[in-house]
């Protein structure tokens, strides 16, 4: 009977395998192979894009270069992009393609994981249930949601005494949202990018970039309008 131990021994690791497996580890590994998966219609995005914004830029269409560049962004993102630019429907369309093409494969391997690890639960835990529920929509959606790896919630102090002027949150998805405290009077939205360790860009329509620089729960807002604000996080990432 010796020769039925290493049978026995691939069903009882496969086994603990799939019991080990999570939602967490799923959407990890999803979203690292997605990642890579895009990379390439990306980089052709981006160089198909980039001349068309400058062209808008050059001939005085601001509004339509910063529309173009939100759009690009959104694609980026995997989100719609409802009405493109006319100078960009057949970009955006070979995008899409190439995009789902790319990740056909990690898909169809990572709802095939889920399912696995829904009857591997049984329905018996509602949690987790929810959670591969969760990383199924995103990975159905093509989408790949970063995780943040800083603070998601900073407040905006006044040094004198404390009091908190201004939220600002942070999405996955690269989306932003300033609420100003005092009656909710002022709110910004836009998108953020990274501008290197510890710094973000915080783009509006219309309007000139803010700049984030932070550290682990404190950071510094430069606004042109309102000069500098100090932050501190009230979220962990």
């Amino acid at each position: 009977m010796k020769h039925l131990r290493h049978p026995l021994l691939l069903v009882l690791f496969a086994s603990t395998c799939a019991l080990a497996d999570s939602p967490e580890a799923i959407l990890k590994d999803y979203r690292k192979q997605a990642t890579q998966a895009v990379e390439r219609p990306n980089q052709s995005l981006e160089r198909s894009v980039s001349p068309l914004i400058a062209r808008l830029s050059q001939q005085g269409k601001e509004a339509e270069a910063e529309l173009l560049t939100d759009q690009y962004m959104d694609k980026m993102a995997g989100d719609p992009v409802d009405a493109p630019l006319a100078e960009a429907v057949q970009i955006f369309t070979s995008y899409d393609e190439a995009r789902s093409l790319a990740l056909a494969p990690i898909k169809k391997s990572t709802i095939t994981r889920i399912e696995s690890q829904q009857k591997a639960a049984g329905g018996g835990k509602a949690g987790e249930m929810d959670e591969l529920a969760k990383v199924r929509e995103e990975v159905e959606a093509g989408k790949i949601s970063k995780p943040l790896n800083f603070p998601s919630t900073w407040n905006c102090i006044n040094r004198i005494d404390g009091t908190v002027l201004a939220v600002v949150t942070f999405l996955p998805d690269g989306r932003w949202r300033y609420t100003a405290e005092a009656e909710r009077q002022e709110s910004t939205a836009g998108k953020w990018t990274r501008a290197g360790k510890g710094r973000l860009t915080l783009k509006r329509r219309g309007a000139p970039d803010w700049i984030l620089s932070f550290g682990k729960n404190t950071g510094v807002l430069r606004r042109p309008d309102k000069g500098v604000q100090f932050l501190e996080s009230s979220a962990n990432p």
